[in-house]
C-alpha cells in the first residue's frame, strides 16, 4: 500500500478511532500498571537466585548491604557496589525495610518495572504524534503507543531484568534510560530548562546503575535529530549546551570504572585472556539472533546459557605472528546464518536510516543499545537474556509497526472497511497482550525455587556444566541426595576441571562413609588448575590430611598437612582458616607419628600424589 492511500484511510477512520485514542490517552498508564502486575502476580515468592543468592545474601559475617543507618555506612555501600552504587543503595534500603522477606524486593522490582513502561509509553506516544510518524499514525498514535508498552511491559524476555532480583541492574538502569529519553522531549517539547535539567539527572543516575548506560546520550541525540528537530542546525542551536552536560555523564561513568578495572578482569569482564576480542565478535551474531528470536517468539527462555565461542581465533600465536583465520569453528552452518541474519539486518537499517529515518532511529537503537555488551568488548558469559531490557523496547516497535502495517494493506486489498480493520487490529493487540502475560506468568513459575529454576537451565542447556552443578547444588539443599552426585557427574564430564563438583563429591562421600570414593574426589580435585584464593585446594588437602589421620597413615597425614602451607600469596580469608586449622591437626598427626614410632610401627610407605603447583591465577 502507498503512504498516500494509507493516510487517506487512516483519515477515514478517524471518527471511529477517536473514542479509543481519548480512552487510552486517560487509562493507558493504569493500564499498563494492572498488565505488569498480573503478569509478575506470581513471582513475588521467587528466591534470591544466582548471583543474587552469592552477592545478596551472605550468611554470617560482614554484609555491605545490610547497613544503611549511617552516612559512613552508605558510602561504604555505593563503593561494594561500585559502578552499579546506585542499584546497591536500593538493595539496602529494600534490607533496611524488609530484611530478607522476598515480596518487599519484588515488590520494588515491580515498581522500577512499571516506571520503566510508563516512561517507555510517553516516549512512544511524542514518537507517533510526532511530524515525522503523525501521517502514517494520525488517529492512531495513541494506541500504538500503548501497544507496544505493552507488548515489552509483559514480554517473558523481561523477566530475566524483574522476576531475578540482582538483576534490577539492568532494570533500573533501563528506567533511567527511558526518563532520560522521555525527559529530553519534554524539554524538546516546552523548552523549558528544567526538563532538560532533569533529563541530564536520569543520565548520571543510569550511570550508576550500570555501564551499559553510556550508549544513551547518542541515542538520545539520535532521537531529538529524528522526532525533534527539523535539522541539525536547529537541534546545537536551540539545544547544544543540554547536550554537552549530557556527555559529561561519561566523564562520571569513566571515573567509576577507573576505579575498579580489577574487579571487571575477576569477573570476566575485557579479559582477552579467555576470550579474544575477535572471538567475541564473531560469536555475537548469533546470540543477537537468539535475541531476536526469542523477542518474537519468547520459547526457551533459560537464565543460564553457557553460549559456546563460535570461533576460535587468537590474536597472536605464542611467537606473535597474528593468525589470519579461525583454527577452530564450533559450527559453520550457524555462524553463516548468524552473520547473514545479523548482517543484513545492519544493512537494512543503514538504508532505513537515509530512506525511512523513523524506522532506521528504531533498527538502528536496538543494535547501538546492544553494543557494550554484544561487539567486541568480551565477557565471559557471552549471552543473557536481561541484556536485552533496553534493546527490546524498539524491537517491539518495529514488530508493531509491521504487523500494523501488513494488515492495513491486507486490509485494503480484501476491501475490509475502516472499522472492520481497526478494531481486528485491536482485538488481535490484546490477545497478544494476553499471551505474552500468560507466558510471563509461565516462565515466573519456573522460578518458584531454587531447585526447579536450575532444574530447568540443566534440562535447556545439557552441554552447561554451571546449570548441571547449581541443579546439584540446590537438589543437595533439598535433600535430595542420589540426584545431586548425578549432577555432579555430570558437571565433570562437561568440565574435567570442574573444582566445586569434585569437592562437593567429596563432601557427599564422607557424608555416607565412602571414604575411598572421597579420597579419590580430592585427589581429582588436587589436579585442577587452583581457583583464586586456592581456598577449594586447601580444603582438599585439609581433609585428605584428616582422613588419613583417621584411617591410621598419619605420614600421610603430614604430608598434606605440609602442602598446605605451600600456599602464601593470594590465599583467601576461608583458605587462611583452613591454613590455621592445620596446624591443630598437625599437632595431633605429630603425636600419632610419635606414637606409632614408639610402638615400632614402620612408616607409611608408598610415593605421595601430585598436588598442583601454587599460582596468581586459574
Amino acid at each position: 500500500m502507498s503512504d498516500a492511500a494509507l493516510v487517506e484511510l487512516t483519515y477515514a477512520a478517524a471518527d471511529f478511532e477517536a473514542p479509543a485514542e481519548r480512552w487510552c490517552r486517560r487509562f493507558g498508564g493504569i493500564a499498563i500498571a494492572i498488565c505488569v502486575l498480573i503478569a509478575y502476580a506470581n513471582s513475588f515468592q521467587a528466591p534470591f537466585v544466582f548471583d543474587g543468592a552469592n552477592y545478596l545474601l551472605v550468611d554470617g559475617g560482614e554484609t555491605p548491604i545490610r547497613d544503611i543507618s549511617t552516612p559512613a555506612a552508605i558510602l561504604k555501600l555505593l563503593d561494594h557496589g561500585q559502578t552499579r552504587a546506585l542499584v546497591y543503595l536500593t538493595f539496602g534500603i529494600d534490607y533496611r525495610l524488609f530484611g530478607y522477606d522476598v515480596r518487599g524486593w519484588h515488590a520494588t522490582s515491580t515498581l522500577i518495572h512499571i516506571c520503566a513502561a510508563l516512561a517507555l509509553y510517553g516516549i512512544a506516544r511524542h514518537g507517533f504524534s510526532s511530524a515525522r510518524a503523525r501521517p502514517y499514525f494520525d488517529g492512531g498514535a495513541e494506541r500504538m503507543a500503548l501497544a507496544v508498552a505493552l507488548l515489552w511491559a509483559v514480554h517473558p524476555l523481561n523477566t530475566q531484568s524483574v522476576t531475578y532480583l540482582y538483576q534490577r541492574l539492568e532494570s533500573l538502569m533501563g528506567m533511567f534510560y527511558f526518563l532520560t529519553i522521555y525527559l529530553m522531549t519534554r524539554y524538546a517539547t516546552t523548552g523549558r530548562l528544567r526538563w532538560g535539567a532533569a533529563s541530564v539527572l536520569a543520565c548520571t543516575a543510569g550511570m550508576a546503575s550500570k555501564e551499559v548506560m553510556v550508549t544513551a546520550p547518542l541515542v538520545v541525540l539520535w532521537y531529538d535529530r529524528v522526532f525533534c528537530a527539523a535539522s541539525w542546525e536547529q537541534l546545537l542551536k536551540r539545544r547544544g549546551a543540554f547536550y554537552v552536560a549530557l556527555a559529561g555523564t561519561w566523564g562520571m561513568l569513566y571515573w567509576l570504572m577507573s576505579r575498579t578495572w580489577g574487579v571487571y578482569a575477576d569477573a570476566g569482564i575485557l579479559d582477552e585472556s579467555r576470550i579474544t576480542p575477535m572471538e567475541y565478535a564473531l560469536t555475537q551474531p548469533g546470540v543477537i539472533a537468539r535475541y531476536m528470536r526469542l523477542a518474537v517468539v519468547p520459547y526457551g527462555l533459560n537464565i543460564d546459557y553457557a553460549w559456546v565461542k563460535a570461533v576460535t581465533w587468537p590474536m597472536a600465536d605464542d611467537v606473535g605472528r597474528i593468525a589470519w583465520f579461525p583454527t577452530e569453528i564450533a559450527d559453520a552452518g550457524a555462524l553463516s546464518r548468524s552473520l547473514a541474519i545479523v548482517g543484513g539486518c545492519l544493512l537494512l537499517t543503514l538504508v532505513a536510516v537515509f530512506r525511512a529515518p523513523a524506522l532506521g532511529f528504531l533498527a538502528g537503537s536496538f543494535f547501538v543499545v546492544l553494543a557494550p555488551t554484544s561487539s567486541i568488548a568480551p565477557i565471559v558469559d557471552l549471552c543473557f537474556e536481561h541484556r536485552t531490557y533496553v534493546s527490546l523496547a524498539p524491537l517491539s516497535a518495529l514488530v508493531a509497526i509491521g504487523v500494523r502495517a501488513a494488515w492495513r494493506a491486507v486490509a485494503a486489498k480484501l476491501r475490509f472497511s475502516p472499522t472492520i480493520a481497526g478494531a481486528t487490529l485491536e482485538v488481535a493487540a490484546w490477545l497478544a497482550v494476553a499471551l505474552l502475560v500468560a507466558l510471563t506468568l509461565v516462565r515466573n513459575h519456573d522460578y518458584r525455587s531454587t531447585v526447579s529454576l536450575w532444574g530447568d537451565a540443566a534440562t535447556k542447556a545439557p552441554r552447561n556444566p554451571r546449570a548441571q552443578y547449581n541443579y546439584g547444588v540446590y537438589l543437595q539443599i533439598d535433600g535430595q541426595i542420589d540426584k545431586a552426585i548425578v549432577q555432579y557427574e555430570r558437571a565433570i564430564v562437561l568440565d574435567e576441571n570442574y573444582t566445586d563438583a569434585y569437592l562437593n563429591l567429596a563432601r557427599l562421600a564422607v557424608y555416607q562413609g565412602r571414604k575411598n570414593d572421597a579420597d579419590h574426589y580430592y585427589q581429582k580435585l588436587l589436579d585442577t588448575p587452583p581457583l583464586l584464593g586456592y581456598t577449594q585446594h586447601l580444603e582438599a588437602l585439609y581433609n585428605l590430611a584428616d582422613l588419613r589421620l583417621k584411617n591410621d597413615d598419619p605420614g600421610m597425614a603430614k604430608y598434606y598437612v605440609e602442602q598446605m602451607f605451600l600456599y602464601t600469596d593470594g590465599v583467601s580469608a576461608e583458605g587462611k582458616k583452613f591454613q590455621q586449622d592445620a596446624r591443630t591437626l598437625q599437632v595431633s598427626i605429630n603425636a600419632a607419628i610419635e606414637k606409632k614410632q614408639t610402638a615400632g610401627a614402620s612408616r607409611p610407605s608408598g610415593t605421595p600424589p601430585a598436588a598442583s603447583t601454587p599460582s596468581a591465577t586459574r
